[in-house]
């Protein structure tokens, strides 16, 4: 089983910035929604032994602290992949889509009309992304074989981006383009 989960509300989200790889901080609302997050999971996953679940996060503060805070309160191995950081938007973070369009008028038009091979200034396209995604996701199903005890559950906290694409990978029943909301949890089966 997989444990897909998105970081809580940041700053950049309640200002309706785009925060790609930026570390933004979480907000008192995202530390409430992380505390709440990391209690469902614990509740569904009572009584699982270090060897059942393993955890993987994006090493950026937003995901890395609800990771670690389900880390702390289990024995179950914990593991952050640069792999599964949030899509580099470049010079578009930190901006709204108000200021983007402003500032970066062409970029913005192709970037609407052919968003899966534009590459963001000074950043990666959705296509090398999703590689990356790709390629974290083989690292996290390697390292899981790698244990003495396959883990049952595999835990990935991370981003919006990040986990439409593994959950379109996944999920192959239930394809879904919808990104999930700040501290959701997406169960599944294998």
């Amino acid at each position: 089983m997989w444990l897909i989960v998105r970081h809580g509300t940041t700053v950049a989200n309640e200002e309706n910035k785009f925060s790609g790889q930026t570390d933004v901080p979480l907000t008192e609302k995202g530390l409430e929604e992380t505390h709440k997050a990391v209690e469902s999971i614990l509740e569904r996953l009572e009584g699982c032994s270090a060897s059942e679940v393993m955890i993987f996060s994006s090493p950026l503060q937003r995901a890395r602290i609800l990771a670690e805070e389900i880390g702390k309160r289990t024995s179950w191995s914990l593991k952050m992949i640069d792999d599964l950081r949030e899509i580099h938007l470049g010079g578009f973070e930190g901006l709204t889509i108000e200021e983007i369009e402003d500032r970066y008028p062409v970029e913005y038009r192709q970037w609407m009309n052919e968003y899966k091979s534009f590459t963001f200034p000074g950043g990666e396209s959705y296509l090398d992304f999703e590689k990356r995604v790709k390629r974290a996701l083989e690292r996290i199903n390697k390292e899981a074989e790698l244990q003495e005890v396959k883990p049952g559950v595999k835990i990935v906290v991370s981003h919006g981006g990040v986990s439409q694409v593994l959950i379109k990978e996944l999920d192959r029943h239930h394809p879904s383009s919808e990104m999930l909301k700040n501290a959701e949890i997406r169960e599944i089966k294998e």
